[in-house]
């Protein structure tokens, strides 16, 4: 169950609204227990609860009928996973036409500062969290406080406009009926509506910085950059679902090249990350020391030896034991040359 449940059958052909609430119904072990009226009582109709929320937040009508374009209520139903940056995705759609497409060359896309200037938009509401402290070589600045935008007076404006639009979304959640929030609460939903780090607070600039910078800083500690990666990860895979439902037909179909470069130049970093963490020199083909070469032999012949005859290394306890120590020291004194 999800809160946007509701947007499945106003976009499919194959899905009713008696199957959708049939799928909401509570689960059948709660209905053994108590019986289906009490189960009902402590549950409710969640296909009716995420039906009001679609209403109150204009993504339905009162007839459960597409109150948007069909594209935007795509990409809404398809970044369910993460149910607050779904709806702030659909919510900043026209914004994100202004910024990009309208009025704009055809080849805006293609331009480096262009889709940098994406991803400072778009990671304003999406992998939101609080700055890394006390990470060495990780600055702490947050994303709002980087010369990038505080230095250029048209991006500092255009960050506040941003951030009073995703304003304007947080008031229609803070602005929903209160029988709606208590049974969404209920639910376990009413926090899936909301940002992990509140407007206004301090988020975290690393993955906007290693895409302004085309790298990921190799002398990070390890957990960190993995931590980086997943982010990046889970990025690239809202930019593009963004993109695949985006890119038919529609009032934002616009947005397709800029969406697929963006994805382009993300998946570039990440590569390159991964690649730098498991590229090693390949030692295979480089030859032996003749020292080494000949330790090498020596502990391969006495390992033979003992094979074939066990009984060998007891006649001298002091063999035996000098083997065992051959090999460690053998092994530990190996070099290449």
């Amino acid at each position: 169950l999800y809160p946007t449940m509701a947007l499945q059958p106003a976009l499919s052909d194959f899905v009713d609204t008696r199957m959708a609430r049939n799928a909401a119904r509570p689960p059948f072990a709660r209905i053994q227990a108590v019986g289906e009226a009490e189960a009902a009582k402590e549950f409710g109709d969640y296909f009716e609860i995420s039906s009001q929320l679609m209403q109150e937040l204009g993504l339905l009508d009162e007839d459960n009928a597409p109150a948007l374009g069909f594209t935007a209520l795509t990409t809404c139903w398809e970044l369910r996973e993460t149910i607050a940056e779904a709806l702030h995705v659909t919510h900043c759609l026209p914004l994100f036409m202004k910024d990009f497409v309208e009025q704009k060359p055809v080849d805006y896309a293609e331009k480096e500062n262009v889709q940098v200037d994406f991803f400072a938009k778009l990671l304003h509401f999406i992998g939101r969290q609080a700055p890394y402290r006390g990470v060495e070589g990780l600055p702490e600045t947050a994303l709002g406080d980087l010369s990038f935008i505080t230095k250029y007076p048209e991006r500092q404006a255009s960050w506040d406009e941003w951030e009073a639009h995703l304003a304007k979304f947080g008031a229609k959640v803070d602005a929903l009926p209160a029988d709606l929030k208590a049974q969404l609460a209920r639910c376990g939903a009413l926090e899936a509506l909301e940002l992990p780090v509140k407007l206004g607070d301090p988020i975290d600039a690393t993955v906007f910085t290693c895409l302004l910078q085309n790298k990921l800083p190799l002398e990070l500690p390890s957990t960190v950059k993995y931590d980086i990666k997943k982010r990046m990860f889970a990025l690239g895979t809202t930019v593009i679902k963004m993109h695949n439902c985006l890119c038919q037909p529609g009032e934002f179909q616009g947005l397709e090249p800029l969406l697929r470069k963006c994805f382009a130049r993300l998946k570039y970093v990440l590569t390159d990350a991964i690649r730098n963490e498991t590229s090693l020199q390949d030692v295979s083909g480089t030859e032996l020391s003749p020292e080494a070469a000949a330790e090498v032999a020596r502990l391969e012949a006495l390992a033979a030896a003992m094979a074939a005859d066990p009984s060998a290394g007891d006649a001298s306890g002091a063999a035996e034991e000098g083997a065992v120590e051959t090999v460690e020291d053998g092994v530990a004194d190996l070099r290449i040359s």
